[in-house]
C-alpha cells in the first residue's frame, strides 16, 4: 500500500484515485497545472466557468495538499478559496536544453525556407493558447518563419489558414525537441492561460 496518493488532475481519473485514497485513509496531495476556469472560459463563457471554479475549489480542497507551480500561482489559488497551497517548483534538464547542439542545424530545416528570423512556438495546438495570433502576425510579417512544434484539435484548423511562412513540426520530445529550441532565434508563446509555462523554461 502506498503512503501517499498524488492526484495530477482534477479529471475523472483524479476524482476517482482520491476517493479510493481515502476510502483506505491514506493522504492525497495533488498538483495544479491546469487552469480549467481559464479553459471553462474559452470554451463555455461565463456560467460553465462558475461552475468549474466550485468543482475545482472542491476537488482541492478535499485534498491534503495541493502544490503549485510558482508562487503567484499559489497567491492566486490562496485568494480563490483554496486551502493548504504550497509551491512545488519546476525543473529543466540543462544538459538537454541548451543553445549550441550540435542537432541544431538540422533541425533548422523544419522552418519554411528564407533567410528571415526563426521564430518558434512549442504548445498543445488548441485554442486557449491563442495560436491563431500568431498566425496572423506571420500573415502581416511575411519575413519572418514560424515553425509550430505541437499537436492538438485545432492544427487542421490553423494549418488551413497559416500562410507559407509558417510551418508545423508535430509533436518533438527529447532531443529533437532540444534541437529545435536550439535551432530558434526568437520563441513566442501567445497563451495567457498557463499555470507555468514549462515551454517558456525549456
Amino acid at each position: 500500500c502506498p503512503d501517499v496518493v498524488h492526484l495530477a488532475s482534477p479529471a475523472s481519473l483524479g476524482v476517482f484515485g482520491g476517493v479510493v485514497a481515502r476510502s483506505l485513509r491514506l493522504p492525497v496531495a495533488a498538483h495544479y497545472q491546469t487552469d480549467l476556469m481559464a479553459y471553462a472560459r474559452n470554451y463555455g463563457g461565463a456560467p460553465l466557468m462558475l461552475v468549474a471554479g466550485v468543482l475545482e475549489k472542491s476537488f482541492y480542497n478535499s485534498c491534503t495538499l495541493t502544490y503549485a507551480p510558482t508562487g503567484a500561482m499559489a497567491a492566486e489559488l490562496t485568494a480563490r478559496g483554496f486551502e493548504h497551497v504550497w509551491v512545488s517548483g519546476r525543473g529543466v534538464d540543462a544538459q538537454r536544453f541548451r543553445p549550441g547542439r550540435p542537432g541544431a542545424k538540422a533541425a533548422s530545416r523544419l522552418w519554411p525556407a528564407g533567410q528571415g528570423v526563426r521564430v518558434l512556438c512549442v504548445s498543445r495546438l488548441a485554442r486557449e493558447k491563442n495560436l491563431q495570433r500568431l498566425v496572423d502576425l506571420a500573415r502581416r510579417r511575411p519575413e519572418l518563419r514560424v515553425l509550430l512544434v505541437g499537436d492538438g484539435p485545432v492544427r487542421e484548423e490553423l494549418a488551413a489558414a497559416a500562410p507559407a511562412n509558417v510551418a508545423f513540426a508535430g509533436a518533438l520530445v527529447g532531443e529533437e525537441l532540444a534541437d529545435v529550441y536550439s535551432a530558434a532565434e526568437l520563441f513566442v508563446y501567445p497563451s495567457t492561460t498557463e499555470t507555468f509555462g514549462q515551454v517558456i523554461q525549456e
